[in-house]
């Protein structure tokens, strides 16, 4: 027999259900992802949840091998695991026939073309009340609304009184910690995720990546507040959407449903990640900024965190600034910038 365990999945249901099978049992070492330590179950009493999966796929010529489209599409391995196949053909070692075919997911139009559709209505057409599918099917609580709230609640990252938040200005005098919180939304410039006069709280998880943010030249000054939560907050963390998702609180249609939907917040996360140009025209943001006003509104969420567009980090906007204290402010000078070219 094969044994893997929890640490082997991203999905919350698995690592779960093995908790529970295994609680009494002696901990040891996996050999699939070099966990120490860990409790054990035998692979092939996994079989049910990765049927769940491959069922709501479909099987092509032009697909990928199973081990890779459950990767693919559902990223439910983690990439620790040094040898997917194995474990994939011990988890299906009593219907072995699975793996004899190429597996696709034919993603709907609704989250192709018609997230276009969708930015064009937003800017040309009906900004307050869209018509598109995308709008009627999600974003006005039509029939996909359930699932859509369901996956992006096993998206939350909550933060506490423990973690550090971070904002940087450029100022050449030392600031005082009232002034590093969000403008006055008389003086609020347009971003990301907030629209003109609206006012959110932009901050990084890191130094590195706050001051990258704000563009400073060499030489310049800069000042850093130190932000702490106040009460337990709640993030939508758009990182890694696909991989930090929990698939399989569905199924059937509701799972098929669920991947077009997470292909949606990577096409958002996407464009939120995409570097702030000055010349671009106020519009181009008018897509995220409504989005994120549903995130805030409809959702009741804290903010949402999404990659930076330096690489580096990661970026939380924060609707509301009253969640964090800043409890401290330090100046720095910036002392060298450096740059990164890709050939077009």
């Amino acid at each position: 027999m094969t044994y893997c365990c929890s640490n082997c999945f991203n999905d919350s249901q698995i690592k779960k259900y093995i908790s529970n099978k295994c609680h009494d049992e002696e901990v040891s070492r996996c050999s699939f992802c070099s966990s120490n330590g860990v409790q054990l179950i035998e692979a092939s009493l996994l079989f049910e949840y990765f049927e769940v999966l491959v069922k709501a796929l479909d099987q092509s010529d032009d697909g990928r091998e199973l081990k890779d489209s459950l990767q693919y599409y559902f990223s439910v391995f983690n990439n620790q695991i040094y040898d997917k196949e194995t474990l994939v053909k011990s988890i299906f070692k009593n219907n072995l026939e699975y793996l004899n075919y190429k597996y696709i997911f034919s993603y709907s139009q609704l989250y192709d073309q018609d997230w276009e559709s969708f930015k064009e209505e937003v800017v040309k057409k009906n900004r307050f009340f869209p018509q598109t599918p995308i709008y009627k099917d999600i974003f006005s609580k039509g029939d996909g609304s359930k699932v859509f709230f369901e996956l992006t609640e096993t998206l939350l990252a909550t933060y506490g009184n423990g973690d550090i938040l971070y904002r940087a200005r450029i100022s050449e005098k030392l600031l005082q910690q009232d002034d590093m919180g969000k403008p006055p939304y008389e003086i609020a410039s347009i971003g990301r995720a907030n629209p003109i006069g609206i006012t959110y709280l932009y901050l990084a998880n890191n130094q590195e990546t706050c001051i990258a943010e704000v563009r400073p030249s060499k030489g310049e000054k800069v000042c850093i507040g130190s932000f702490k939560p106040v009460k337990q907050i709640k993030f939508l963390d758009l990182t890694q959407p696909r991989e930090k998702a929990t698939f399989l609180l569905f199924n059937g249609e509701d799972l098929i449903n669920s991947l077009n939907y997470i292909a949606l917040l990577e096409k958002f996360a996407n464009e939120l990640s995409l570097p702030v140009i000055p010349s671009r025209s106020h519009l181009d943001y008018i897509p995220t900024q409504f989005i994120c006003e549903f995130f805030k509104v409809i959702c009741g969420y804290a903010g949402v965190i999404f990659n930076s567009s330096f690489g580096m980090g990661v970026n939380i906007v924060l609707f509301n600034d009253e969640d964090v204290i800043c409890e401290d402010v330090k100046h720095y000078q910036v002392a060298k910038i450096t740059h990164e070219k890709k050939l077009l």
